[in-house]
């Protein structure tokens, strides 16, 4: 949740980056515009979903361990947060985690990426450098792009 509070700030123009927690009791204010919003899966994981550059009711889903089945949880949480009106759910092909842990950081990644304009698809973290790196931002309470090859 202190990542998307810091998203305000890097593009006040996007909608969403509502806290998590809402998403699983599916209390998300709708959305109208481009927005940014992490989604826990319910299954101890963590994905980024935008609807930047889609068409009306299309979202990206941006996953760093890729599964071939969307979560339903995952399909829900974005119906709410469209007011209804998700026609797709799309995977986009990004960077994938190298462990079970990264989700979350990668989540954010994603996010930041989308927020100051980059589209993640075309991204290479290292992913060595992510966690300093978040740690950095989150004291500095300044979200910036996150270390790419």
């Amino acid at each position: 949740q202190a990542a998307q509070v810091l998203l305000q700030d890097v593009n006040p123009l996007i909608e969403g980056l509502q806290r998590p927690t809402l998403g699983r009791v599916r209390n998300f204010n709708v959305v109208s515009g481009e927005f940014i919003q992490i989604l826990h899966t319910g299954s101890n994981h963590w994905v980024c979903i935008s609807n930047i550059g889609c068409l009306p009711g299309k979202v990206h889903l941006y996953y760093s361990l890729f599964h071939d089945v969307i979560s339903q949880e995952v399909e829900d949480q974005t119906n709410d947060l469209l007011g209804g009106n998700l026609v797709s759910l799309d995977f986009v092909p990004v960077q994938q985690q190298t462990n079970d842990s990264d989700c979350g950081v990668f989540a954010i990644a994603f996010a930041v990426s989308l927020a100051l304009g980059t589209d993640p698809m075309h991204v290479t973290f290292d992913i060595h450098r992510m966690r300093l790196h978040l740690a950095a931002c989150l004291k500095d309470k300044k979200l910036n792009m996150f270390p790419v090859f």
